[in-house]
């Protein structure tokens, strides 16, 4: 599959990533794949899961140098003060928003062979909000030197409701904004470039340059809409209902669900090992 070479080894927690094999048909036609997140949670996997959420969130060759100056004489002080968002105020839906896009970001990485940007998450200012833009883009290049029309952008927009009974239209959300995607995209790529030029990570910030004139230099674009939700808050006559017509990549959209029990508890579970593993 084209750019394996640059996804690594699928981490152990992904394997409880699972379809269901089964799907529903949304009014227009098109087929919402269900999926469901029941990986194992002993300490061996939440172990690898923190190790990857570390860093994703903050580059571990600068860690000591972003702690000097401050007051935290450890890692994990670091990690919980500054770093991850935590159990306050608007931390829970950060952290629920954020371990879904995640997911799907690991999912098109290690599944369907993609180079993820996931510069973002290193860069906030506050914590506990989450950052602008489109949720998850990656991309993908047989020979990222020589541009190819079969070279592919996914754009991604994942939405979570971890907490209650009801999903609050989670699908419909995602849906609704990825149909925004391409309004989106130039601003989006053009961030995660200059995070990465700043961090003189130049070959990366190449590849995004491959996909910023899609006029000059066409390529595949896949969109994607996807939720994370108890398995509580499966809607089938809610999904049946949705109408992607109007949506501007309809023929390239990917929707999927992704259910679980007792998510919201796991993902405290993999941040708090996260900060106290550091």
């Amino acid at each position: 599959m084209p750019g394996l070479n640059h996804t690594g080894i699928e981490p152990l927690y992904l394997a409880g990533l699972i379809p269901t094999g089964n799907s529903i048909q949304t009014t227009d036609g098109l087929t919402i794949d269900i999926w469901r997140l029941e990986p194992s949670r002993d300490q061996v996997t939440l172990s690898g899961w923190g190790k990857h959420f570390r860093e994703v969130y903050s580059d571990p060759s600068i860690t000591e140098s972003l702690m000097e100056g401050t007051q935290y004489s450890s890692r994990s002080e670091f990690y919980a003060a500054l770093v991850f968002p935590d159990r306050t105020e608007l931390g829970p839906a950060t952290r629920s928003g954020d371990f879904g896009e995640i997911l799907v970001s690991d999912y098109l990485q290690y599944r369907l062979g993609y180079w993820v940007l996931k510069e973002k998450y290193s860069s906030k200012e506050r914590k506990n909000q989450s950052m602008m833009g489109i949720d998850v883009v990656g991309l993908r290049a047989d020979h990222w030197e020589s541009p190819s029309q079969t070279d592919s952008l996914f754009t991604f927009e994942v939405k979570a409701k971890l907490t209650g009974t009801i999903d609050d239209a989670r699908l419909e959300v995602a849906l609704r904004d990825s149909a925004k995607d391409h309004l989106k995209l130039a601003g989006t790529l053009h961030a995660e470039k200059i995070r990465l030029l700043k961090a003189h990570r130049i070959d990366e910030a190449k590849r995004i340059s491959r996909f910023q004139s899609p006029i000059d230099n066409p390529y595949l674009h896949q969109s994607g809409a996807a939720a994370v939700v108890l398995d509580q808050m499966l809607d089938v006559a809610a999904l049946e209902s949705l109408d992607a017509s109007a949506h501007w990549n309809r023929q390239s959209l990917k929707l999927m669900v992704i259910t679980g029990a007792d998510l919201m508890n796991l993902v405290h579970s993999v941040f708090e090992t996260a900060v106290n593993e550091a």
